[in-house]
């Protein structure tokens, strides 16, 4: 991440990427961290990670497939 950004751009924005934990995406997700770090402020900047499902370890997939059955319990009980 250039050094010389200023953190005032990157308030309330999203930042897309390829969801792996290498290349530009890891520099990206250091260099938002390291910004929070150095930062006090509250706003949000929200980083997507895209990755195609085989990507995905099994512990996460179990998550997603737990997750998805809680919200769809909810769902049909109308929580």
């Amino acid at each position: 991440m250039n050094p010389y950004v200023k953190h005032e751009y990157l308030i309330g924005t999203w930042i897309i990427t390829s969801g792996l934990n290498n290349g530009a995406a890891k520099l990206i997700g250091e260099g938002i961290d390291r910004l929070r770090a150095l930062t006090d402020t509250k706003q949000p900047t929200t980083l997507l990670g895209i990755s195609w499902w085989g990507n995905v370890t099994e512990k996460t997939r179990a998550l997603v497939v737990g997750l998805q059955r809680e919200v769809n319990n909810c769902t049909a009980m109308a929580c």
